[in-house]
């Protein structure tokens, strides 16, 4: 996104003012140790702070440590689910929690959120941070929803299209808030006009939608091998995500399964069953591919570039990913 904005209008934004310019190179690993870019500043003629990627010249130094913030919150939110749905691998290895224990883990992603904070906030950009920092708190409030699969969590509830908008919610939370505030903060920091921030903001919105979409397919259409992680996990949880919601839209009887999280005996076969009758998963890529094809819409009007082209590319493998 920073490099697909580069060649976008400028919009003049006021930046706080400080001993060393936000846009000094600030070297990678750096993000994870606690230095104060102002009291021990590398310059661009640092060996430590040459990246030397080939075609990054666009990017800022403030958006590549905004790159590795949002790869610290990220990580972060994988350790501590990893933790709250008892997983036991992760990217066809064992879980942080499986190999060091729940401790650990959610220590682990304790100290990466530190990081990350730190890091954002020595951006010195009071909108970028508060961006970044509403994005930890959807992070949880999404979890909040998850814990329940309809609004009101009646024992037996009745599927309305208020079901679907209360699971598209949670996974904007989940998903779509750290995608689509970290695109927004490129642009921002990029000194783009508003129409460009928006652009950028629609653009991670609707990829986030797309991408968690795909991911519930997934854990319907194939394997734990192929997956990297156990298939069918979803409704073992007690998730009713949204292969099942569609065939719950079909199928009423539904229901009162739901209301238990499929906590009964059968009751994940059966559900897994409604599902491939109703073809929900089939369904739910329908509607991952709206969101994708929205995706790219949004920066239909940025100029033409190899960063541009990656954007699209990237709506296309979501759409196309196996895990």
């Amino acid at each position: 996104m920073s490099q697909a904005t580069a060649l976008t209008p400028r919009n003049g934004r006021a930046s706080a003012t400080s001993s060393t310019p936000v846009n000094d190179s600030i070297s990678s690993p750096s993000v994870l140790v606690d230095t104060n870019p102002d009291l021990n500043p590398l310059t661009s003629s640092s060996p430590e702070a040459q990246y030397n990627f080939v075609g990054d010249e666009n990017i800022l130094p403030s958006q590549r440590r905004l790159a590795e913030i949002t790869e610290l919150i990220h990580t972060a939110s994988l350790l501590h689910d990893d933790v709250i749905d008892n997983a036991i691998t992760r990217r066809s290895s064992s879980s942080a929690n499986l190999q060091f224990g729940n401790k650990m883990a959610v220590l682990a992603g304790d100290f990466l959120l530190g990081r990350a904070s730190v890091a954002l906030a020595r951006l010195r950009d009071p909108e970028v941070t508060e961006l970044l920092a509403t994005v930890i708190a959807n992070l949880v409030e999404g979890e909040f929803m998850q814990l329940k699969n309809t609004a009101a969590d009646e024992k037996n509830p009745v599927f309305t299209d208020e079901t679907i908008s209360y699971y598209l919610q949670k996974t904007y939370l989940k998903t779509g808030s750290l995608i689509s505030k970290s695109c927004r903060a490129a642009a921002l920091l990029g000194d783009s006009v508003p129409e460009v921030v928006e652009a950028a903001y629609s653009y991670g919105r609707n990829l986030g939608l797309a991408f968690q979409l795909v991911d519930d397919m997934l854990d319907y259409t194939i394997t734990d091998a192929e997956l990297g992680k156990p298939a069918g996990a979803d409704l073992q949880l007690g998730l009713a995500t949204a292969p099942l919601l569609f065939a719950w839209k079909e199928n009423p009887e539904l229901g009162p399964m739901v209301g238990r999280k499929f906590s009964r005996e059968g009751d994940v076969q059966r559900a897994r069953d409604f599902v491939y009758q109703s073809d929900g998963a089939g369904k739910t890529r329908a509607l991952a591919q709206e969101y994708a094809d929205k995706a790219a819409a949004a920066i239909s009007s940025f100029p033409e570039s190899e960063a541009k082209a990656g954007l699209i590319q990237m709506c296309e493998k979501t759409m196309n990913r196996r895990k």
